[in-house]
């Protein structure tokens, strides 16, 4: 299965969505390939710390992730492929979608992370188009604020 996290939006936790469910997989024994595709590395600098058996993490630059991932995917060494995507709007995005079992997005319960996600679901929508089929998504809120409430006189 190939699990991509996307969001056009920095900081709505892409990352660590993406590292926790690839390292849930590989503790339960599947073979896992996660490509590290933010210019940041952060799952790369994660995997260093703290390496998982069944878990590979490849840093890749977006120039070169078509190549690459036609690679990993052809040599079924893996069960299963999770791209960490950069948080922009560019072709290494539609590249990933366009090869995607199921998309997570990730987002805060905020106006402006909910904005960027409906982006996200268009060019799903765009790409299963142009493909000539459905790719399933779910949009996972990361971040739920509390409710506040005041007391006032």
């Amino acid at each position: 299965m190939i699990l991509t996290f996307a969001s056009s939006k920095g900081g709505v936790g892409k990352s660590t969505t993406c590292a926790a469910i690839s390292a849930a997989l590989a503790l339960e024994g599947a073979r896992v390939l996660l490509i590290d595709l933010d210019q940041n590395r952060t799952l790369d600098r994660w995997a260093r710390r703290a390496p998982l058996d069944n878990l590979t993490v490849v840093p890749t630059d977006p120039q070169k992730f078509g190549g690459f991932f036609r690679d990993s995917e052809a040599s079924g060494e893996f069960d299963h492929i999770c791209i960490d995507l950069p948080g922009t709007r560019e072709v290494t995005l539609f590249k990933a979608l366009a090869r995607s079992d199921l998309v997570i997005i990730p987002a805060q319960a905020s106006e402006p992370d909910l904005r960027e996600a409906l982006v996200v679901v268009g060019d799903i929508r765009d790409v299963g188009d142009t493909t000539g089929r459905s790719i399933p998504y779910r949009l996972l809120l990361t971040k739920i604020f509390p409710l506040r409430t005041r007391v006032t006189d």
